[in-house]
């Protein structure tokens, strides 16, 4: 999703710049903008206690953020579609 002036004083360059412009001027958007963070580890999974507590301290530093309105991971909803095991195979 994207939504025009984030940041007030966002003064972009390039191709990406001239396309929120536009976007800007030519859509009413007034929703929130969105990110979705991923994190992976090629040795550590989800049940894995280091892992656990490195996604949760990127969490507590997100929600500290003031431009920051809420933030919710796997941890908060053990929602089994908020991740992806993997193995190596």
């Amino acid at each position: 999703m994207f939504t025009p002036n984030l940041l007030d004083d966002f003064n972009g360059e390039g191709e990406a710049a001239e396309g929120a412009d536009l976007v800007s001027k030519r859509f009413d958007i007034a929703s929130a903008p969105t990110e979705s963070l991923v994190s992976s580890n090629p040795s550590l999974d989800v049940d894995s206690p280091l892992f656990r507590i490195t996604v949760e301290g990127l969490v507590q530093q997100l929600r500290a953020l003031s431009e920051v309105d809420s933030v919710a991971s796997y941890y908060d909803t053990n929602a089994p579609g908020w991740y992806r095991a993997t193995s190596a195979s």
